[in-house]
């Protein structure tokens, strides 16, 4: 990438200030809109969007180039399962019931009927009919609720229910080094816990381009983190990939950061945007894409049983000494803020 490029040129020289031209952007970096900060920092960050053509322009791609890196690195959309059976039956015999608490209770019933997956689903369900019948005026007035209401009244009931009595995996804190994560899903190993995907809520997408640049910053943080600690190398840490999803009010959309090639991060959608319901007509259309939910949670707990597998293998000192894996592959991380005034500083990794 040119911005690299121009890196490279002014290597361990000086620091970059605000004065300086970065001829990709064409602008000083105090001068630069939320477009473009966007652009300056995944390449600082070494990461590409797949399916961000906007980017790949801007740092010189033709449309052959874009097509032949989309054909190599982007990965086919997970395949979603029909709704479960018990699902179907129940929502069938709920369009007979003559009011929402009639549904609520049909839904409630059905979770205590069933284990697994299933009634998951139907605890989902019924948070929602329980949403219509109980808190009318939450779901009426969520645009000018607190960022923070919408997480705790719409969107924590989702995710508690889909990731209980998953021993692999819990919900973190809301800290994460320099990054303030929103939900933090994590794998305890050795009595601490470590990041396997991130979540950022926003009440509305009015800042969606630096909002979605954090979220991919944080899973590049997340792969360097799991293939530091594992002492993976590169072969095995392109089988790693970190999920990061991104919500904008009663949307979201999900996407995964992982490694293409030595130093380069590749991050690219999964699925389609996933729309809470606020009404019944919109029960239906969810109901499809609560299915994405739950590969979104079997993609993280079958890495959590892979990763902790890896604890389990005897590492000794007793034999033969153990590998310590070459790790060049590994980028460093950039952290801007909305508030940063001149170009940051450049780690020594980028010039390699």
């Amino acid at each position: 990438m040119e911005i690299l490029q121009q890196a490279r040129k002014r290597q361990r020289t000086i620091e970059i200030d605000d004065n300086d031209n970065i001829d990709i952007i064409g602008h000083r970096w105090k001068d630069l809109n939320a477009v473009k900060r966007y652009m300056a920092e995944l390449c600082l960050n070494s990461i590409v969007t797949l399916h961000d053509s906007l980017l790949m322009k801007a740092v010189g791609l033709n449309e052959q180039a874009i097509h032949d890196l989309q054909q190599k690195f982007m990965i086919n959309e997970p395949s979603f399962r029909i709704i479960d059976k018990e699902v179907q039956q129940a929502m069938k015999k709920a369009t007979k019931a003559s009011t929402q608490r009639e549904k609520y209770n049909l839904y409630v019933a059905n979770s205590l009927k069933f284990d697994g997956d299933a009634r998951k689903k139907f605890e989902i369900i019924a948070s929602i009919y329980k949403n219509f019948v109980f808190r009318k005026n939450d779901i009426g007035s969520w645009k000018t609720m607190s960022e923070w209401s919408v997480i705790i009244k719409i969107w924590s009931n989702v995710f508690e229910v889909l990731f209980e009595e998953e021993e692999d995996v819990r919900l973190g804190d809301a800290q994460n080094k320099k990054f303030k994560v929103d939900l933090r899903l994590c794998i305890t190993m050795n009595s601490k816990h470590n990041d396997l995907a991130n979540i950022e809520f926003k009440k509305d997408g009015n800042s969606m381009k630096e909002d979605e640049a954090k979220v991919l910053v944080e899973g590049k943080t997340v792969l360097n983190c799991l293939s530091k600690y594992h002492d993976l190398d590169i072969y095995e840490a392109k089988k790693l990939k970190v999920i990061v999803g991104r919500f904008c009010g009663l949307k979201d959309v999900f996407k995964q950061v992982r490694f293409g090639e030595p130093g380069a991060y590749m991050a690219n959608k999964r699925g389609k945007t996933i729309k809470y319901p606020i009404n019944e007509r919109m029960l239906d259309t969810f109901v499809d894409q609560l299915q994405q939910l739950f590969i979104f949670k079997d993609e993280i707990i079958k890495q959590a049983k892979h990763l902790k597998g890896r604890l389990l293998e005897d590492d000794s000192l007793f034999g033969s000494p153990s590998t310590v894996e070459d790790q060049s592959f590994i980028k460093e991380t950039y952290y801007l803020s909305r508030k940063i005034k001149i170009f940051p500083k450049l780690n020594e990794d980028i010039f390699k």
